[in-house]
């Protein structure tokens, strides 16, 4: 069956905006990953409104930093197992070989 041109056009299309898309939640994540981990080394200081945690012990603000940093490690594995499958699934409507 033949495709117009019009289709192939929109579906490229469609596939870059996808994949730009990707990109940018996959750069999202990873800033955020890397700012929860810079504030937590106290590479980043945090302004004073920001502080509302300082009147609790160290080994409560240290559970709430680990739940943070969980999950933002979760959500940065979701986000990089969709882009894995997105990649394979692209990969084998196309005839290209999948990275190993």
């Amino acid at each position: 069956m033949r495709v117009s041109t019009r289709a192939r056009h929109i579906t490229a299309a469609s596939q870059i905006i996808r994949g730009s898309l990707q990109c940018l939640f996959a750069v999202a994540l990873l800033l955020i990953f890397a700012v929860t981990i810079l504030v937590g080394t106290g590479a980043i200081k945090l302004p004073q409104w920001t502080k509302s945690l300082d009147q609790y012990p160290p080994d409560i603000r240290s559970g709430y930093a680990g739940g943070l940093l969980g999950c933002v490690c979760v959500l940065f594995v979701v986000f990089l197992g969709a882009g894995l499958a997105q990649m394979r699934r692209e990969a084998r409507n196309s005839n290209i070989r999948p990275p190993a």
